[in-house]
C-alpha cells in the first residue's frame, strides 16, 4: 500500500489528469478523481483529498457509482482509503 501523502505529492508533481468530479463524503472530505499519470485509463481511478493532501487508488475503473450519498465514495481515515460501505 502506498503512503497517501507521498502518493498525493507524486500525482501533483506529475500533473495527473483530473476527471473534474468532486464529491463530499460523510466525513466532510471533498474528493476529486484523477487518472494515473503513467498508466492513464488502464489503471483504476485515483481519489484525492486536497485539503489533507492524500491520494489513494479506488479499485474502480470509472466514477459512475461515486456520487454524493453513494456507498462507494472514498473516505480517508488514518492515511488509508476506504469506501463508505466499509465504515458501517
Amino acid at each position: 500500500m502506498r503512503d497517501a501523502k507521498e502518493y498525493y505529492k507524486y500525482l501533483m508533481d506529475n500533473n495527473a489528469t483530473s476527471y473534474g468530479e468532486v464529491v463530499e463524503n460523510s466525513k466532510g472530505q471533498f474528493i476529486k478523481f484523477y487518472e494515473c499519470p503513467d498508466q492513464g485509463d488502464e489503471a483504476c481511478v485515483i481519489a484525492v483529498c486536497h485539503e489533507s493532501k492524500q491520494a489513494g487508488d479506488t479499485d474502480f475503473f470509472d466514477t459512475d457509482d461515486m456520487y454524493k450519498g453513494s456507498d462507494y465514495i472514498p473516505v480517508f481515515i488514518g492515511g488509508e482509503i476506504k469506501c463508505e460501505f466499509e465504515l458501517n
